[in-house]
């Protein structure tokens, strides 16, 4: 081995080191395939904590006379592992020593976290993960010749004597300079300070038998790339200042392994010709060592090989006899080989490997939908196809196709737990010195026996979402026995998995469900997603309860109050959280019922916890966990701790709670505290003559109790509406505790039944009819009708809310002394027409004609009109002043009045007073009704005008019998009112009147029958 490689670049850096180079591994492999010709070299890439570029120079120097071997470049600290590190080259000799070299990588990126610069080792660690390994101490940034350099000759030799006990005399060498120092003529050889350190290090290796070796350091191509070199250190100092603490920065003497120029001069660092390097080194007795290491490194990987297509072809032909007819054996033959040679120019075959062990992991946990695989024959016998491609031959079966799971969301996260080993795939940063970004799709599976964090270093790298996570750093290619995963994740996907985990909670003693056993029939050439989505019909029409509880437990916050309004129209009752139900995910209770999660109410992490932990009474919940005062508070108003406590209660002990969980922890930490007091040795004082323990006076400080947790009792109980209100704030949307969850909707507006209809429906209604509506009243205003007034008449706005939204109920004044008590928190059902204002800008309303606590029974519009018709006493017949009337609801959604046109009370007009009732009803000659048509002038003033006139000659008119007032519509149609506190008399003076003001065809009368 030695005869055949002549020299070995042991120290060469590629982009994959922070500020080590900005040579690319492409660019590396062209330019020594290019210039070394016939040349029998190795190189070793010993990037800073990096193996990156490994995989990617393997493919490139694939079957040239240039052998590769595995470096790295760490850091490390004879004091500890937050110190400034050291640069000390690290070659493996085997197979156990490149898993060392991995996974002394992973410890060291791990701990720096988002400040990778400052990765380092502790002695300790290399003392536990050398085997295999062959160390080199650099000529610059290594800890033996930064003593040598502050002339601590004491001090390097002891740093030697440590690395060469640890790695042995025959695995530890010192690296000779790369500078190749010519004597200067007038300058005494003594005075030359390369040449005194070369004279240093030398005696030093004498001394302590340890061996020279040249390393040839390559940081860029050739020397005029040495500028660009150059800037790319002199950028280095700001990120060294921000990554490494001032106080370490302070500190620093001499060379390290990021020191800056002029400690490391930039010209001499290119890629010498190896011819030159090996003249060099051999003056310096360097090159022996050089070609024997070389020769010691060279079967690094041995151990580690993995051929992906291999590996395929055996698993294929051990299904192929099972699963394929005899008849088709030999053109399935025929398919395999074709795709074999297609996958062999890829990296498709890791692949496809990494995607069965994938499957075979996961199993039922979840749904894995292979993408990109259609046509292949090789898939379907990997199990990676549901239906077998066509017999046809088909060329290019993975050209220009990226083999792909279609899956859940967060499956990434969950396919990594399942799979042995595994880890996300990090991309290169863009900028030097920073924190790799993790790839959101892309996952890193070891296909051999050994752990990923044995073949690669892992290392953090950061999330979009700004979190850190572990992550395998990679460079353009992957190691052989390394297979990427690319999961694309779907929101149909999760639905599906998310329904099937809902139905298969519970189902021990029965056959989990899956995609796999569905009762779903599906073409033989339908694909993953049409099967997929006839899953889904399937589910939906036979578990609707468990697909809405997915849809609810994937939707963002502000989707979940639809898709609870679906739930509830589909007739299955919402629970609220229970946290002694422990249910994560929502679950089924019962055929038509569904259990609310705890991750809608919480934080995943937290709930999760609380979902593992079983029988606690509340004091227990509040000492086993920590939560700030905002989970407190979401878990008391979801409902979610209803079985420990009312909520009431609980909705008022948020702090006592919150301050009792933070007591109970401080109490707990003092508890620890005076143990470790405590636990002292026996007889720590000295002896008496008797033989007793000399104890001073000692202060016995009182055992302190744990707090304990009394909840403040309340006679006073919440609101229904404030309850309700706070789980909807927890939650985003309703439970079945809402009082109108189980109403039934009509959904049409009809006046010949007194169901309700929808709210939304209402005011939207061109009919003059009225309609029965219903709704959750959640505001309440009463209005005065006029200021002055001392009888304190008033009306009252009420904000009425149904499912499908809400509307301004506008309540009469008589109506609210009818006897219907109405507060906010109550159900109201109302008989109601929907008025238009002449604003354009201001809303339509409800005006209630009749309201009840209760649903109206039998026909509103009958019972009204037999109300009207009737000659009772009410407090409804009773008229009011004119200034009233003009105030009232009629001129205030009408017709307006202007500042100019008040009106008066008219001299002489009576209040005529009711009739005394009788105990027996008695026909009375017929009574009249009087009929106003008034006409549109799409003028408002003019509008206004015409409505205070007629309201003049009207009160000239006083009486007992019916007034009935129509607007025209635009469109056409009249809109009709009945004012509750005007009556007239009707008479041909009245008659006309009215139609001298309106018209001819303006006022008619008709007489009706009622009783008294």
């Amino acid at each position: 081995m030695e005869d055949k490689i002549n020299f070995a670049y042991l120290q060469i850096y590629t982009r994959h080191s922070n500020f080590g180079s900005l040579l690319a591994p492409s660019e590396l492999a062209a330019y020594l395939l290019e210039n070394t010709t016939g040349a029998n070299i190795a190189i070793a890439v010993t990037d800073t904590f990096s193996v990156a570029a490994i995989p990617d120079l393997q493919r490139l120097l694939s079957g040239s006379s240039i052998t590769l071997l595995a470096g790295m470049e760490v850091g490390f600290s004879f004091e500890s592992a937050k110190a400034l590190p050291y640069s000390l080259l690290l070659l493996a000799e085997n197979s156990t020593g490149y898993s060392n070299l991995c996974y002394l990588a992973s410890q060291a990126l791990q701990r720096a976290g988002d400040s990778p610069l400052t990765a380092c080792l502790s002695f300790s660690e290399l003392e536990t993960h050398h085997n295999g390994l062959i160390a080199i101490s650099p000529y610059f940034g290594g800890a033996v010749m930064a003593a040598l350099r502050l002339g601590k000759t004491g001090e390097a030799k002891s740093r030697a004597q440590a690395l060469r006990n640890l790695f042995g005399v025959e695995n530890f060498f010192f690296g000779v300079s790369p500078l190749f120092p010519e004597p200067d003529p007038k300058m005494a050889q003594s005075d030359n300070p390369e040449i005194k350190l070369d004279a240093a290090i030398n005696k030093l290796a004498r001394e302590l038998k340890v061996g020279l070796v040249g390393t040839g350091e390559t940081r860029y191509l050739t020397s005029q790339a040495g500028n660009a070199y150059g800037s790319l250190r002199s950028r280095m100092t700001r990120t060294i200042a921000i990554q490494f603490p001032a106080q370490l920065l302070n500190r620093a003497q001499g060379d390290w392994l990021f020191a800056l120029t002029p400690l490391r001069p930039n010209a001499p660092l290119y890629l010498h010709n190896s011819d030159e390097l090996q003249l060099v080194y051999s003056k310096a007795a360097a090159l022996t060592n050089n070609r024997i290491i070389a020769a010691r490194c060279s079967g690094w990987n041995k151990g580690l090989e993995f051929d992906a297509v291999a590996k395929i072809k055996q698993l294929c032909e051990k299904s192929l006899s099972k699963i394929v007819e005899e008849a088709e054996l030999e053109q399935a033959h025929t398919r395999i080989q074709l795709e074999l040679a297609e996958l062999s120019q890829t990296d498709m075959a890791a692949t496809l490997l990494a995607m069965r062990k994938a499957i075979e992991a996961y199993g039922d946990s979840g749904i894995l939908i292979p993408r990109g695989l259609d046509d292949s024959f090789i898939a379907w016998l990997l199990g990676l196809n549901r239906r077998k491609p066509t017999s046809e031959l088909v060329s290019s079966v993975f050209e220009g196709r990226a083999p792909r799971f279609l899956a859940g969301l967060n499956a990434e996260m969950r396919v990594m737990s399942k799979v042995d080993s595994s880890a996300p795939l990090a991309k290169l940063p863009s900028e030097t010195g920073a924190i790799p970004l993790a790839h959101p799709r892309f996952t890193a599976v070891s296909l051999c026996q050994l752990p990923i964090s044995a073949l690669t270093p892992l290392q953090p790298a950061e999330t979009k979402a700004g979190g850190i996570v572990e992550s395998m750093l990679a460079g353009t290619v992957l190691p052989e026995t390394i297979g990427l995963l690319e999961i694309e994740e779907s929101k149909t996907v999760a639905w599906a998995e998310h329904t099937l985990e809902i139905l298969n909670k519970g189902r021990e003693t029965e056959q989990r469900l899956s995609l796999v056993n569905l009762p779903v029939k599906a073409s033989p050439d339908s694909s993953e997603r049409d099967y997929l989505k006839m899953a889904l019909e399937y589910l939906m029409s036979k578990h609707p309860a468990a697909c809405y509880g997915a849809a609810l437990g994937l939707a963002e916050f502000h989707q979940r109050a639809n898709i609870a309004e679906v739930i509830r129209q589909s007739g299955i009752r919402l629970l609220p959280p229970d946290l002694q139900k422990q249910n994560l995910e929502c679950a089924l209770e019962g055929e038509n019922s569904l259990r609310v999660g705890l991750c809608l109410a919480l934080n995943r992490l937290v709930a999760t916890k609380l979902s593992e932990s079983t029988n606690l009474t509340l004091e227990e919940l509040a000492q086993k966990f920590t939560f700030d005062r905002e989970t407190w508070e979401r878990l008391c108003l979801s409902g979610a701790l209803d079985g420990f406590e009312q909520r009431d209660t609980l909705i008022n002990n948020i702090d006592t709670l919150h301050n009792y969980n933070r007591a109970y922890a401080d109490w707990e930490s003092q508890k620890h505290k005076s143990e470790k007091k405590l636990d002292i040795p026996e007889h720590q004082g000295q002896l008496s003559l008797f033989d007793l323990p000399e104890i001073e006076n000692e202060i016995v400080e009182p055992e302190v109790l744990p707090p304990t947790l009394s909840l403040t009792q309340t006679s006073e109980k919440l609101p229904k509406l404030q309850l309700l209100r706070h789980q909807f704030a927890a939650l985003g949307f309703y439970t079945v505790e809402h009082p109108l969850w189980d109403w039934g909707i009509t959904g049409a507006a009809d006046a010949n039944r007194s169901d309700p209809v929808e709210l939304a429906q209402a005011l939207k209604a061109a009919t003059i009819m009225p309609v029965t509506v219903g709704g959750f009243i959640t505001d309440l205003r009463r209005i005065p009708i006029a200021a002055e007034q001392k009888g304190g008449q008033e009306f009252a706005v009420a904000l009425l809310e149904d499912w499908s939204g809400h509307a301004e109920l506008v309540i009469p004044h008589p109506l609210l002394n009818g006897g219907t008590n109405i507060t906010e928190g109550e159900i109201l059902f109302a008989f109601v027409r929907c008025v238009t204002p002449n604003n354009q800008s201001s809303r339509p309303a409800l005006v209630a004609e009749a309201i009840s606590l209760t649903p109206f029974a039998g026909n509103v519009a009958e019972e009204i009109e037999e109300s009207a018709n009737s000659d009772s006493p009410s407090e409804s017949a009773t008229p009011i002043s004119s200034d009233e009337w003009a105030s009232s609801l009629f001129s205030q959604y009408e017709a307006q009045e202007s500042k100019a046109a008040t009106s008066t009370t008219v001299a002489g007009a009576t209040t005529p007073k009711p009739k005394a009732a009788t105990k027996k009803a008695v026909e009375v000659p017929q009574a009249r009704r009087v009929h106003i048509y008034l006409p549109r002038t799409d003028d408002p003033d003019e509008d206004t005008g015409l409505m205070v006139a007629l309201k003049k000659v009207l009160e000239q008119f006083p009486g007992q019998d019916d007034l009935y007032l129509y607007l025209s519509k635009e469109g056409g149609g009249f809109k009709r009112f009945r004012p509750a506190t005007l009556s007239v008399t009707s008479s041909s003076d009245l008659l006309q009147a009215v139609q001298a003001l309106l018209g001819p065809d303006s006022i008619k009368t008709d007489e009706y029958s009622g009783k008294v």
